[in-house]
């Protein structure tokens, strides 16, 4: 998988790619040096990726869903005729 030949297919698969040459990288590297750096690499792609897949959050933390979605938008609606 090239992380160049993933530019079309967006960020994530860019990401997906970066995160596998570096985990191979990782696991061939022979010197301590690179391996630190290898490593600060690594979990900051692998941050930035988990950072896309992450469901967006509410205001209270927890995970936002369509049903949340829903009743925001209905809590909007009775709102703006005065039911509530």
């Amino acid at each position: 998988m090239s992380v160049y030949g993933e530019i079309e297919n967006g960020r994530e698969a860019m990401l997906l790619a970066q995160i596998q040459k570096l985990s191979l990288a990782f696991d061939e590297c022979e010197s301590n040096r690179d391996l630190k750096a290898l490593s600060v690499e690594l979990r900051a792609a692998i941050a930035e990726y988990e950072e896309i897949k992450a469901p967006e959050k509410a205001k209270d933390g927890a995970p936002k869903t369509g049903v949340d979605e829903l009743r925001a938008r209905r809590e909007q609606k009775l709102k703006a005729r005065g039911a509530v």
